[in-house]
């Protein structure tokens, strides 16, 4: 067998005491399902908009969206920006950001936990 360096091999591996997924399937099928059929009965009444005001409403609930998507990433610049200035006028040190990725910088991920 040749393994290529950087790769890690994972297998699917079912474990024992998951024989109710095909339940958890059928719920999740079924939740999108209800889901799905809520939505179209919720832009049905939009179908019978002349095309104009109804691509009007289609762009009024993207920005929407956007605006509530991009609303905690402003929250958290504004934050960030207050206690940088906090911490410049009392003198004390922000501490450090966290890596993206936490594993990186853990011993365990790079030769495993010696003992």
């Amino acid at each position: 067998m040749t393994t290529t360096e950087g790769e890690v091999r994972v297998r699917n591996v079912r474990t024992e005491g998951r024989s109710n997924d095909g339940l958890i399937q059928t719920v999740a099928d079924l939740g999108g399902g209800v889901l799905r059929l809520g939505i179209a009965i919720g832009t049905l009444p939009l179908a019978v908009l002349p095309n104009d005001i109804r691509q009007y409403l289609g762009n009024a609930a993207r920005e929407i969206v956007h605006a509530a998507a991009s609303l905690p990433r402003e929250m958290a610049k504004a934050a960030n920006e207050a206690l940088e200035e906090w911490s410049q006028e009392t003198g004390t040190e922000m501490p450090a950001k966290a890596p993206k990725d936490e594993m990186q910088s853990a011993p365990a991920a790079k030769g495993g936990s010696k003992k």
